[in-house]
């Protein structure tokens, strides 16, 4: 897979009053971009690496604006090293935008203005080793340096893949398009002018952004017109002949098909086209309405625009009144359009010239432009006729998936069922409509053939939903009052609209709306599919069977949240996923006793004693919280982190002071109590898993480095640890004497044994149990999982030696861990995706539950989080009176390039060097578990009897 860059791209669209575009960016964009990177200078207190510096001034956070022919009327490019910009900061009416920005123009008042977002991470497939080659050369060519002579026009392509070929097929795809792309671009006429470009990655519904730079806009179209004639076929390549089969065998087309057809048509498939979607926007470089000379080529370029103005009511005759003279004389034919009565008229000729023109005459004339409320302008390229759009017509049929899609959906049989069921249980009309209505508004987004990939992941939650109101009808509502079962169909209905939104908004249904989401800006159905894929592996081994039926859905809460068939995330879990590979498996085994307790009755009745044992008399409140975790806590201690409990201390403390849920009014203190229960949690564990090291908590791991002004944490936790020690003993003690024969604690350890092994194989019962054993056993003794601490004891005497084999597994499954989660890391050095796809095709990941590579991304990520930081958990330090992170005192307590953790959410970081390593882990992290989610998807388009056949 390729590398990808330290750094990334940012991209704004927006509105503009007419006529003031350039007090706009002026006022507006350049002061808020200038703020935003002063105030990232600020934070900096631990700096030093001039090459950071020299780049961070000459390339970061300089905004270079284009005019744009389309509902927007401005772009805005830039590099940037971070996700914040995009994602929260840029909107309307910013505060970093102060009135001492503006001293130029004080009669200027900030404007609203529409906007959407488009940011991520940008491929890099150059092979040289200096930083300042790849993007930042690329960038120097194009958009940052003074290039309007050169590159004066721009052009804007949005790509979406086909998901027929990239679910399942993963990150091949991606890999093998873009350099499909770059060949096509560079091998396509260049006789209209000169061009470049840039491709990045988009975390919104489309997958791919080319933003092009060129002196013509019929060189930018025929490139964008050979891009929609893309085929699959076209990724065949000589190097590329075993990522090309890798797609071509497990991509969703191929699977289905394999399901349906016997032998199914391989020129079908390779004929089906790359991209359902593209839109593409056309711009030119603003300096050019402010007088910068037009480029030459324009005057050949046989092009026409069209514009639409919107009038007001009433204003018509007025509009075209002052503007007739100037019609008359450039000998332009006009027209009304029906609808709103839009004012419309044709420019040919010298386009551009023509356009500046018209602009300034309505620009600086009132009584003209007071009639019109906008004005929206399009090219219109002419089609040679002979040649088609100048391309090579491709031969051969293709299969079209999209007409399958009416199979995935709910039918009206399935419906009317589900609304005889809320009818027989009594509910009321209106919520019985907000529940009917789930089921009609995701058979719209499943047939739709662009966003269908998304909506899938909401079926097997909706599938739950059906059972379980069909349970609770046939069970009469059991013991439930109306006003409880109700409380329950809301909130699936409110999930299910949470999830649907972040899957719906931004898409292309939505390219003429502004950024509604009130937590962040930008699409973000990439990076939801992304958790989701991995979060349903996770819950399909904790109860819920594959593919998982719980959902991901994003929305502004101070911490990750569970409920028993969702997981609530917020910013920091999308764009600082370590918070999210830190929990992930604890909230998705947080209801494995409610789910499995009506497949496994000993499942069941383990939890029961666990309530029973919290109810007895005599306990306290922290022993009871504490009880309530030690499932949760050892599943994730094992199976996220292979048993490493410093790694599990530290991530876990990390995600504690992020959250300011813990800390009293003014962030400045503490709760006691949550403190208290938290470290109680803890030490349980650490004494649970070393029973014969009682003091081994206290050297191994001494107080956090906490900074000295956060001396009232420090107390606390010296004042709670020997309370948290003794209680941890008591309740092993309890265990141990009082209920020994119920064994608690030892018998969820054994529960969590049963897990890794469901982890690592994907059966482990009947005749196949010796067949596993002695696959493990050889692995074992190859000299590369020894690494791994893992030896082989003993034999395996019979199938019913369950026990030694269960072991047995659980070793190998930590050796095959530590092994792959530092190959993962290797490449994440490298600054490599890590794909899974050749690991896939060979032991020991191809006989392991797809929970199994989720848990060695995740700790992976989390490990090399952690190195980057020093191994350290620096708490950020703010002024008590003005809330400014106090650098004075952070100097002296923490190292240079630390990631600080900061009360109010999330990690900073102090220096130039740490926030470009941090950006590229990142990138890498959600590449990475995107490629991975997208080939899980596949699973959820088939019936149980279907994934055996595969």
């Amino acid at each position: 897979m390729y590398t990808t860059e330290n750094y990334g791209i940012f991209l704004g669209l927006m509105t503009a009053k007419f006529g003031e575009e350039g007090r706009f960016v002026d006022n507006e964009l350049k002061p808020f971009f200038a703020r935003y990177k002063e105030k990232i200078k600020e934070n900096l207190f631990s700096n030093g690496d001039k090459e950071k510096e020299e780049i961070f001034e000459q390339y970061l956070f300089r905004p270079k604006c284009y005019f744009l022919f389309d509902n927007f009327d401005l772009a805005v490019l830039s590099l940037v090293d971070d996700f914040n910009l995009g994602t929260r900061a840029f909107h309307p009416f910013n505060t970093l935008i102060t009135n001492d920005l503006k001293e130029s123009d004080n009669e200027y008042n900030s404007q609203n203005f529409t906007y959407k977002v488009i940011s991520g991470t940008v491929p890099k497939f150059t092979q040289n080793s200096s930083e300042r080659d790849g993007l930042l050369q690329t960038a120097d060519r194009t958009f940052i340096g003074n290039n309007t002579e050169r590159y004066p026009l721009i052009g804007i392509t949005s790509l979406k893949f086909n998901n027929a070929l990239l679910i399942g097929g993963g990150g091949s795809v991606m890999e093998l398009a873009i350099k499909r792309v770059q060949e096509l671009i560079k091998a396509s006429p260049s006789q209209n002018g000169t061009l470049d470009y840039v491709i990045f990655h988009s975390a919104s519904w489309h997958e791919i952004t080319i933003v092009f730079f060129s002196n013509s806009y019929n060189c930018i179209a025929d490139r964008v017109f050979a891009i929609r004639e893309m085929v699959f076929d076209d990724l065949d390549a000589g190097e590329d002949k075993q990522a090309f089969n890798h797609i071509n065998k497990n991509c969703l087309l191929q699977r289905y098909l394999a399901t349906t057809i016997e032998k199914p048509n391989q020129s079908k498939i390779k004929a089906a086209h790359l991209f359902v979607h593209t839109h593409t926007v056309f711009g030119f470089d603003l300096e050019i309405l402010r007088g910068h000379p037009l480029p030459q080529l324009m005057n050949n370029e046989g092009i026409q625009l069209h514009s639409r103005w919107n009038l007001k009511p009433g204003h018509t005759l007025d509009f075209i009144e002052g503007f007739r003279e100037y019609f008359d004389q450039w000998q332009m034919p006009s027209s009304i359009i029906s609808g709103r009565g839009d004012f419309s008229y044709t420019i040919e000729g010298n386009i551009l010239e023509n356009f500046l023109r018209i602009h300034k005459v309505i620009s600086t004339n009132k009584n003209i432009r007071k009639h019109a409320r906008k004005v929206v302008t399009t090219p219109q390229f002419k089609i040679d006729h002979d040649k088609g759009l100048r391309q090579k017509k491709k031969g051969g049929d293709h299969y079209l998936f999209h007409n399958k899609l009416p199979c995935f959906r709910f039918s009206l049989n399935n419906i009317a069922d589900t609304r005889i069921h809320l009818e027989a249980l009594g509910i009321s009309k209106i919520i019985q409509e907000k529940i009917i209505n789930m089921f009609i508004i995701f058979n719209d987004g499943m047939e739709d053939p662009v966003l269908y990939g998304y909506f899938i992941e909401l079926k097997p939650y909706l599938e739950q939903i059906r059972a379980l109101i069909e349970d609770l009808a046939t069970l009469q509502n059991g013991d439930k009052s109306m006003a409880k079962t109700q409380e329950i169909l809301l909130s699936a209905a409110d999930l299910f609209e949470s999830a649907y939104t972040n899957r719906f908004g931004q898409s292309y249904i939505m390219n003429e709306i502004t950024d509604f989401n009130i937590e962040f800006n930008g699409g973000l159905q990439q990076l939801i599919a992304a958790y989701d894929g991995a979060y349903k592996s996770l819950t399909a081994l904790m109860g819920e069977g594959v593919p998982g039926k719980s959902v991901t859905y994003a929305s502004s809460y101070p911490i990750i949240e569970s409920e028993s068939l969702g997981v609530r995330l917020n910013y920091f879990h999308l764009y600082q996923p370590e918070f999210f590979a830190a929990a992930a498996t604890h909230e998705a085994a947080n209801f494995f006793g409610m789910r499995r307790a009506t497949k496994d009755s000993e499942v069941g009745l383990l939890f029961q004693k666990l309530e029973e044992t919290a109810e007895r008399q005599g306990i306290s409140s922290l022993e009871r919280s504490t009880l309530n975790y030690f499932f949760t806590d050892i599943a994730t201690l094992k199976l996220a982190y292979n048993e490493d409990f410093e790694l599990f201390f530290y991530w876990h403390w990390c995600s504690f002071f992020q959250t300011s849920n813990v800390y009293k009014p003014g962030g400045k203190e503490i709760v006691h109590q949550h403190f208290e229960k938290f470290l109680a949690r803890m030490v349980l564990v650490d004494q649970f898993m070393n029973p014969s090291e009682s003091d081994r908590f206290f050297y191994k791991f001494p107080d956090p480095p906490f900074n000295a002004c956060h001396e009232g944490i420090r107390q606390t936790w010296k004042a709670s640890l020997q309370k948290a020690k003794d209680m941890a003993q008591k309740i092993i003690d309890d265990d141990q004497r009082k209920l020994a024969s119920d064994k608690l604690l030892p018998n969820f350890a054994n529960l969590v044994l049963g897990l890794e092994v469901e982890d690592f194989v994907k059966t482990a019962d009947g005749n196949e149990v010796p067949k596993i054993y002695e696959k493990l056993k050889k692995l074992a003794e190859q000299k590369t999982y020894l690494k791994g601490g893992f030896k082989v004891e003993g034999q395996l005497k019979n199938v019913s030696d369950e026990a030694f084999m269960a072991k047995a597994i659980r070793n190998c499954r930590s050796a095959c861990l530590y092994e792959l989660t530092n190959l993962i890391m290797g490449y994440f050095r490298q600054g490599k995706i890590y794909t899974f796809d050749e690991a896939w095709n060979k032991r020991p990941l191809k006989d392991t539950s797809r929970s199994f590579t989720v848990h060695a991304l995740f700790l992976s990520y989390l490990k090399i989080i952690k190195e980057l930081n020093n191994d350290s958990a620096n708490i950020l330090i703010r002024d008590p009176n003005t809330g400014r992170i106090d650098k004075e005192a952070l100097s002296k307590n923490v190292s240079k390039d630390a990631l600080l953790i900061d009360g109010r959410g999330g990690f900073i970081s102090n220096s130039l060097k740490g926030r470009s390593t941090y950006y590229l882990y990142r990138s890498l992290f959600l590449q990475s578990l995107w490629c991975l989610s997208i080939k899980l998807k596949a699973q959820l388009f088939f019936s149980d009897n279907d994934r055996t056949k595969q």
